[in-house]
């Protein structure tokens, strides 16, 4: 895997180089034949990134670049080979348009040259860069912050940082090759992200894989006992609240990396945050599934982060408010089908292929006791939910010849945002009035229809496709 492609990777982290930082026209610096052009699918807001390499004229200078025509530059391991660092950053600087980014990976010395310079790593390196130290083996050294603060008059730096987590020093595997860390528990690995800002630097970890493949550096969190989706890559629209946020953070308990995918950025980086934090592993991915722009980076998305993709879990939905049908505007009725039937289509569409190829893949929808049971008020989200139970069953029908399973839940009424929409109003009477139709004599929880989702996601389901399971607390008797 090339450097550019290696930092794709880890970006695909932080939702913010899709979103605002690698966004508009841009220049890869040094590209070689591993351009950030190649990978603008990650990246919907990037509309061209020219690559600048030798052919193209002095890249500390870059004559015949504009002053102020570019909304970000990027440079990866270009920054060691300048004559003069600053001066090929003035020039960088100079053709960002005020508010633009520049995004800057050089290496490390300690990590590439390791106390030997001239470079036995490279031999065209003509310096060697660090964070910050008082005194350097290297008489080429170069202090990252130094060289920002010479360009702080006119840039903000955002942030730098060491990307040290996937190098063996000397050899030695890192803690999370060698078992059991110092506290008893087993290590995972850091994410790396390289610095930003409208200039910004950090240090990167060289190409070095001495035998173990970059997949192999993914490392989760393990405890003990078996873990149902230990080793399983999951999508989960919807995945920032409600059942979807409860599905996420289950399916992380149960040991797979976790897409979490949610309409409201915040939201989908909030669960994968604390999914992280709770020693999972999760990635948000902002997106509207009823888009087929935004489900194929979903997709897309999933396989460049983790290598794989095993479940996706159809949970996005959307609902009217509890009303007479005719005072449904034709823009609700729209919007219904296209989040809650579209995005099967859509989510089949760039899954299955994946599915296909390797003749294993599991799709669970979440659907709605409203489409088997249907009541006044709610017929358009009810006609939505009878749709996706009907094509679901019906792709299980279809996809079995390929070993792709298709299963639905259908839970009643839940403690989730969109309780109030069902019901019209929130308040005490309108809850008992629901609650009363529920022989259990509550409503759901996400925790319950994350229970059902890891059977349906786990292999001890193998043998089960087509099924619809109402998780409503007998409500559908």
């Amino acid at each position: 895997m090339h450097e550019c492609s290696k930092a794709v990777a880890r970006r695909l982290h932080d939702a913010r180089f899709a979103t605002r930082w690698f966004v508009g026209d841009g220049i890869d610096v040094g590209a070689g034949g591993d351009s950030l052009g190649n990978y603008r699918e990650f990246f919907p807001g990037m509309r061209t990134c020219r690559a600048w390499d030798l052919p193209d004229g002095d890249a500390q200078l870059l004559e015949g670049v504009a002053d102020e025509s570019l909304d970000f530059v990027h440079s990866s391991h270009c920054l060691e080979h300048m004559r003069e660092p600053a001066v090929a950053l003035d020039h960088w600087i100079r053709v960002l348009k005020p508010g633009g980014h520049l995004v800057v990976i050089v290496p490390d010395e300690d990590l590439y040259e390791q106390g030997v310079f001239p470079s036995t790593f490279n031999t065209d390196h003509k310096w060697t860069f660090t964070i910050a130290k008082f005194a350097s083996w290297s008489p080429r050294s170069v202090n990252v912050t130094d060289l920002m603060n010479g360009v702080s008059d006119r840039v903000q730096t955002v942030k730098i940082e060491l990307l040290d987590a996937s190098y063996r020093f000397a050899g030695i595997p890192r803690i999370d090759r060698r078992g059991r860390s110092p506290n008893g528990d087993r290590s995972s690995r850091a994410s790396g992200r390289p610095t930003i800002s409208r200039c910004a630097a950090a240090s990167g970890a060289p190409n070095r894989r001495d035998g173990e493949s970059d997949a192999g550096n993914d490392r989760e969190t393990t405890t003990e006992g078996a873990m149902r989706l230990e080793g399983k890559v999951a999508i989960v629209t919807g995945g920032g609240s409600g059942f979807g946020e409860g599905i996420s953070k289950r399916f992380a308990q149960e040991g797979a990396k976790v897409v979490v995918n949610d309409l409201v950025d915040a939201a989908a980086e909030r669960v994968a945050r604390e999914i992280v934090a709770a020693g999972g592993k999760a990635h948000a991915v902002p997106g509207d599934v009823s888009k087929d722009a935004d489900v194929s980076r979903l997709v897309a998305t999933a396989l460049a982060v983790y290598g794989d993709l095993h479940v996706v879990v159809n949970n996005a939905g959307t609902t009217h408010r509890n009303k007479p049908m005719l005072d449904v505007s034709e823009d609700e009725f729209d919007r219904i089908y296209r989040v809650n039937v579209k995005s099967l289509y859509l989510t089949a569409k760039h899954a299955v292929p994946h599915f296909r190829a390797k003749r294993n893949g599991v799709f669970v929808t979440i659907a709605s006791t409203a489409g088997v049971r249907p009541r006044p008020g709610l017929t358009w989200y009810n006609g939505s939910k009878g749709a996706a139970i009907v094509t679901s069953r019906s792709m299980a029908a279809e996809l079995a010849k390929d070993n792709i399973r298709v299963n639905v839940i259908n839970p009643v009424a839940g403690e989730t945002a969109m309780l109030a929409q069902f019901m019209g109003e929130d308040t005490p009477e309108m809850r008992a009035k629901f609650v009363a139709s529920i022989p259990l004599g509550r409503l759901s929880q996400p925790s319950d229809i994350a229970t059902a989702a890891v059977f349906f996601a786990s292999d001890e389901a193998a043998f089960v496709t087509g099924a619809c399971l109402e998780v409503d607390g007998g409500r559908c008797v």
